[in-house]
């Protein structure tokens, strides 16, 4: 249950039913603005909530057990996709503080933030009448494949091959440029990367539901307008109508996306402030000397970066190479 529109959404309808064995869980910073948030959703619909902090301390344990690490990362990743880790050191709490057992069956909210337009950012869908099939490109690009130091045109004729289209010619009507940024985002991103993150339930033997995958749910929202879609505006709308009283006890985080530009000093104390006040404290898998070298030599600040490159490791060496 994070702090979000999601999770609530799902935990509303569950106890609207008359579902009563029902326990909710939060993880990650104990001063994640989301902790408290989640906590009183639970508490405004009477459901069991408990919270599992990530500390430095049990982390590293994992992280450095270097023959487990490396079988988590094979049996997340598969082969085809960025292992999600991050709701390793959750389940795992659970387990040994006996909150959960294996006749448990975890339903977690993925996907319905895409599917009612939570990636439909781009202005450009709404304003314009026609885009150039090369920004179409791009903001895919800018999407999905942000870790890569490559130049992303290695995968252009992929992307060509897998919509018939040339996109250095011509432009496109906005809304089926829309339709080509979230088919995408439907196929690539949310099928073999976000719904990904449920190995980590099989690792530990749990069966689990994703009720936002429903294919009624998904023909209804595919059938409202991009203008309604667009920022969730028709889904947003929507819950605040539904529960009203329920978001305005537990309003949802606001997070500040605002870019500012950094002086060196700034840089240096933003990088230490993230590695130990991340909001759910993702860094504290790794050493704070390995996410330093990653800064310094890689100039990547992402936490899923050091895990792409471990899991690149390991698949080279599976490879001898």
């Amino acid at each position: 249950l994070s702090g979000g529109q999601d999770s609530r959404l799902l935990l509303y309808y569950l106890k609207e039913s008359g579902y009563d064995k029902i326990i909710t869980y939060t993880y990650g910073n104990k001063k994640g603005e989301e902790v408290e948030v989640s906590r009183k959703v639970a508490e405004f619909l009477n459901v069991p909530w408990y919270f599992i902090e990530y500390t430095k301390k049990n982390c590293r344990k994992k992280y450095n057990n270097k023959k487990l690490f490396k079988e988590i990362l094979e049996y997340f990743g598969r082969g085809y996709a960025l292992p999600i880790i991050q709701e390793w050191e959750a389940i795992d709490g659970l387990f040994t503080r006996n909150i959960i057992d294996k006749d448990c069956v975890v339903l977690p909210g993925f996907t319905l933030d895409f599917i009612t337009g939570g990636h439909l950012l781009f202005n450009e869908f709404l304003e314009e009448s026609k885009i150039p099939k090369k920004v179409i490109r791009e903001k895919i690009y800018a999407n999905n494949y942000t870790l890569t130091k490559y130049d992303n045109n290695i995968f252009n004729e992929k992307l060509e091959k897998k919509f018939q289209i040339n996109f250095d010619e011509g432009d496109i009507e906005a809304e089926k440029a829309a339709e080509l940024y979230e088919r995408f985002d439907f196929e690539e991103r949310q099928a073999k990367f976000v719904n990904n993150a449920v190995r980590v339930y099989d690792y530990y033997g749990l069966k689990w539901y994703l009720l936002f995958w429903d294919k009624e749910l998904i023909k209804f929202w595919n059938k409202v307008s991009i203008k309604d879609r667009f920022k969730r505006k028709y889904f947003l709308d929507f819950v605040n109508k539904k529960y009203e009283n329920l978001m305005k006890y537990a309003p949802v985080a606001k997070k500040d996306n605002t870019k500012k530009k950094l002086n060196i000093v700034q840089k240096i104390y933003y990088v230490f402030y993230k590695y130990n006040n991340h909001p759910l404290n993702f860094y504290y898998y790794f050493k704070f000397s390995t996410y330093l070298k990653y800064i310094i030599l890689e100039k990547n600040t992402s936490y899923n970066y050091y895990i792409a490159k471990d899991y690149v490791k390991n698949i080279k060496k599976l490879e001898g190479k």
